[in-house]
């Protein structure tokens, strides 16, 4: 990930068949009026679809490069309300299971 604003989805990160998927933010941020007339709004992420994976336990981990710092606004908690400039790994490896499709 070379460019600010980017995402890095990484599904089985460390494991033989680890893949990564980087996207633009224009392909992955999403941001919703939640009250138009009290100007609240929130912003959040989301991937288009990623290449199939085998079914199964899997993990998947996220890391963001933003251009500089980013806070939310919502309280004065640096570490609670802020994400620093830069590359950094934004999720732990977060495990998912896949099953396989009903072929009735």
């Amino acid at each position: 990930m070379d460019a600010p604003g980017r995402l890095a989805a990484v599904p089985d990160i460390g494991a033989a068949q680890e893949r990564s998927y980087t996207f633009n933010r224009n392909q992955v941020l999403r941001r919703v009026d939640l009250d138009a007339e009290a100007d609240v709004r929130i912003a959040g992420f989301a991937t288009p679809p990623l290449h199939p994976l085998s079914a199964g336990a899997h993990t998947t981990t996220v890391f963001m490069r933003l251009s500089a710092q980013h806070c939310d606004g919502l309280g004065a908690d640096h570490d609670a309300n802020c994400l620093p400039g830069g590359e950094f790994q934004y999720t732990g490896d977060t495990p998912v299971t896949f099953f396989p499709r009903n072929t009735v």
